[in-house]
């Protein structure tokens, strides 16, 4: 028989729709009697067939195959003689929820290049795993507390690499070792029990890097961050006793070409250590302070409770999004402060859609960001304490949040130099009048005040108090 190529299931419409309804059944003569006759087969899919729990010893005649994908089966172990299929370069075990152990002999793949063994029970990597010289992507490096560490070196070739779980309380010294140069992304997750990071920065060629689930108190950067002359992506996630990245006097992060940084639940970052901490955010601005962000273009920060103003000049002048995401246990009222981010074009005050507000949300204000061109819409900033806006010199801003009502308790607006909201005013300021609590109304520019001059009385809150042309 010469074929080639056998792909099951079939993929049906319903698949990706309704993931639940994936469910497929594969006969037992199939996969005992005619799948060893298939010698020349190179590609072989028994993805998501449920009632697969064994793969036949047989598997290993089929020495031309080039890609298995077991994913989504109940398989527990794969077949000794796997490690006869020498030209395999794919092998796909994700979700086998059951699967515990890999072959002994592994290592005989010698022209393996990708191994996806997440969602599996593995309780340990096979020592032979060291010999697969040309793997390229891993998915995940299981150890177990009977092996020594990460001392079981993976191929210097891995592109991609997942660390979970490690239980060792540093990391090993093989993360120095140059020759892990092809590295392109790396996820080092829920390592507990490990207090400092490798030095990351010797990974040349690392494009995306994400650190969560690590209990780092203080990160000394000059020896463990240098130089990352290539990274684009850094994310730092549930780090939640990472208090300070300490630096050695006068030393500097360099990310040349990073261009997004994500700091996400990370409570400690922004702890006050100085009295005048509460204005200039702590750690986090000296993080910043410190880190060479010539490209950064996208920042996102969540979950730092204590966030109350970044200082002039802190944020890259490259910046083009800056998203916040708010906890509804914030413990202090929260002000945005945000200046000068002169390539700035969006700004998102992002919540879990299970939240039902950003209750300590009380101020926000936005000066200099000349390319600005939205801001976050009322409709999706539920802010029921927000009592003061304002915007200065944003001179591509069109409009204000819409629409403009929503925001129930604001108490004070100010809009200084926005030429482009004319035709905003113009239009009949949509929802001011329902402004019900608006008392202070601040305009800088001749064109809005007169616009705002024209409307008829009925059209501005009977609230307001106070109507200033500044």
């Amino acid at each position: 028989m010469s074929l080639h190529f056998v792909a099951l299931p079939l993929r049906h419409w319903w698949s990706s729709k309704y993931p639940n309804l994936k469910s497929h059944y594969l006969s037992n003569k199939l996969l005992f009697d005619l799948l060893p006759a298939m010698k020349r087969l190179m590609v072989l899919s028994l993805s998501h067939f449920n009632n697969i729990t064994e793969v036949p010893d047989s598997l290993g005649n089929l020495t031309n195959l080039r890609y298995l994908d077991l994913s989504n089966t109940k398989i527990e172990r794969l077949p000794d003689t796997t490690y006869k299929l020498q030209n395999l370069q794919t092998l796909l075990l994700s979700k086998c929820w059951l699967l515990t152990e890999l072959p002994k002999k592994i290592g005989n793949l010698v022209n393996l290049f990708n191994l996806d063994i997440s969602g599996t029970k593995l309780k340990e990597m096979p020592v032979q795993i060291a010999g697969l010289k040309n793997l390229q992507t891993l998915s995940n490096f299981v150890v177990s507390k009977q092996q020594d560490g990460l001392k079981l070196q993976p191929s210097t070739n891995l592109k991609k690499f997942n660390i979970q779980s490690y239980g060792g309380t540093s990391f090993p010294n093989w993360f120095e070792d140059s020759s892990f140069a092809n590295m392109v992304y790396l996820h080092i997750s829920g390592c507990e029990h490990c207090w400092s990071l490798p030095p990351l920065g010797q990974l040349l060629s690392l494009k995306k890097l994400i650190i969560s689930g690590l209990n780092l108190g203080t990160c000394s950067s000059s020896l463990l961050f240098q130089p990352f002359p290539s990274l684009e992506i850094l994310s730092f996630q549930e780090t939640q006793e990472w208090e300070e990245w300490n630096l050695i006097k006068g030393a500097f992060v360099k990310f040349p070409i990073l261009k997004q940084l994500e700091l996400s639940q990370c409570p400690m970052l922004n702890s006050q250590h100085h009295p005048d901490d509460m204005v200039n955010n702590g750690n986090l601005t000296r993080l910043l302070m410190t880190l060479s962000l010539y490209s950064l273009t996208q920042l996102t920060i969540t979950g730092i409770p204590s966030l109350v103003s970044f200082p002039e000049n802190i944020l890259p002048t490259t910046l083009h999004y800056l998203t916040f995401l708010f906890l509804p246990e914030s413990p202090i009222p929260i002000f945005l402060f945000i200046l000068g981010c002169k390539n700035l074009k969006h700004i998102s005050v992002m919540q879990c859609s299970s939240w039902q507000s950003l209750l300590c949300l009380e101020s926000l204000s936005i000066y200099a960001c000349l390319k600005l061109e939205t801001v976050p819409d009322s409709g999706s900033l539920v802010t029921p304490n927000l009592n003061n806006f304002l915007v200065s010199t944003c001179g591509k801003l069109k409009s204000l949040p819409k629409p403009i009502n929503a925001l129930s308790r604001l108490y004070q607006m100010s809009v200084y130099g926005i030429s482009n909201l004319l035709a905003f005013v113009e239009g009949g300021f949509p929802g001011l009048q329902q402004l019900t609590c608006l008392m202070e109304l601040r305009v800088r520019g001749d064109k809005l005040v007169n616009a705002l001059m024209k409307m008829e009385v009925q059209l501005l809150p009977t609230s307001l108090v106070h109507f200033a042309n500044l």
